[in-house]
């Protein structure tokens, strides 16, 4: 029996093919075997896929994805409101994505096989959303929900996004002043401080030292800033750094508590959508598992995932762990005892997207102050080493 599979190989690249067993329990075992994390397996043929696509962007998705549980709801065929989404999108790349899904589909392929060949569009949990729909008949009801979590999580980053890009601007202007003074202004100053052979103050020394040194060695500053952020980005990439780098990330002042609330956030809000859908309890926290980004919280949620497959609660680990708040075990825990656990993580969810907000306020409120004080700090550094030299030739020359 021949299956088509979806999924990413050891290094995280994505993979897709058919593979045969005698049934998709064997499938998927080989598949293991062979390293490969299985997004998606059925039964079948190939699947068409999209190559050499842009990752299309969430707000394009969301609106797709809305659309599609619109026309559904309306008892329009699948096939025609594929169809007719496809004849109005103006992204060129998701209208190519869904050419391939309405060839799919037209083929006798389910919606979410459909999607799962698409690579890099749509991820691991929206075609097992879809198949949860699919499953239990209620495609354009879990299609509205999707809609919405991705709207919602998009909301999410772009304030982050936008929290974390005014101090990013700021430090970038500060560097290039700071580069073109040191490069054009200074060494112009320091030939005529030499012309009067005075002693110069501590802080001209040492601007001019940093002249001189980026006009004689800047080649070699540049090709070691290149190596060291080289250096940085593989070590980023391997899993003993990339875990150190996400543990200090989470000890950082205003950014760990606001990286905590965002995945809190994001965590019940994904969770919720998954069980709302009918996803089985430890299939929902292997996908939730599978879009952490934070290594020190996806060790917790892997502990999350082997307590609930030895038949304990989801609350007790998060209990123990050190960066799931208190707060959110006990409102997991009564929501588990009173079978409403779908509810009480929508309400986690608001909870937590609503202090990831606050979060980020009081991060701007924090940070403009100390851009303030760090930008005067840096114009009076450079104004007392330029004048005070001036001052001191002000005297030489009355006496």
């Amino acid at each position: 029996m021949k299956f088509s599979y979806v999924g990413k190989d050891r290094t995280g690249k994505n993979v897709s093919g058919t593979i045969d067993g005698s049934d998709r329990l064997s499938a998927a075992a080989k598949l293991r075997a062979r390293g490969i994390q299985v997004a998606n397996l059925t039964r079948g043929g190939e699947i068409k896929t999209s190559r050499g696509i842009r990752k299309v962007k969430p707000m394009m998705l969301m609106m797709m994805t809305r659309q599609l549980s619109t026309l559904l709801r309306a008892g329009v065929p699948i096939v025609t409101a594929i169809h007719s989404i496809v004849t109005q999108i103006e992204d060129e790349d998701l209208q190519s994505v869904m050419q391939n899904v309405e060839s799919g589909v037209k083929n006798g392929l389910s919606l979410s096989k459909s999607l799962a060949g698409q690579r890099g569009v749509f991820s691991e949990l929206y075609v097992n959303i879809v198949f949860a729909g699919e499953s239990g008949g209620v495609l354009p009801e879990v299609l509205a929900r999707l809609a919405d979590l991705i709207e919602r999580d998009e909301k999410i980053r772009t304030e982050v996004k936008a929290a974390l890009r005014y101090p990013f601007m700021v430090i970038g202007a500060l560097i290039f002043a700071f580069l073109f003074l040191v490069n054009f202004v200074v060494p112009k100053f320091a030939m005529m401080f030499r012309q009067f052979k005075i002693e110069l103050p501590l802080p001209t020394r040492i601007l001019i030292a940093l002249s001189d040194l980026m006009e004689n060695y800047w080649m070699w500053m540049l090709g070691g800033a290149a190596v060291l952020g080289f250096a940085f980005y593989r070590y980023k990439k391997t899993p003993g750094g990339k875990r150190r780098i996400d543990n200090f990330s989470l000890k950082l002042p205003a950014i760990g508590p606001l990286i905590v609330k965002f995945n809190m956030a994001r965590f019940a809000s994904l969770l919720s959508t998954l069980i709302k859908s009918g996803v089985p309890i430890v299939t929902c926290l292997n996908i939730v598992r599978n879009t952490v980004e934070n290594e020190i919280i996806k060790e917790d949620v892997d502990l999350i995932i082997k307590r609930v497959e030895s038949g304990e609660g989801i609350y007790v680990t998060m209990l123990e762990s050190s960066v799931f708040p208190n707060l959110m075990a006990n409102m997991v825990e009564i929501g588990e005892k009173s079978g409403a656990i779908d509810e009480m993580l929508v309400m986690i969810s608001d909870h937590y997207e609503m202090e990831t907000h606050y979060a980020v306020k009081g991060m701007t409120a924090l940070i403009e102050p100390v851009m303030t004080v760090t930008a005067g700090t840096m114009v009076l550094g450079l104004a007392l080493a330029i004048f005070l030299p001036m001052w001191d030739i002000v005297k030489a020359a009355r006496q």
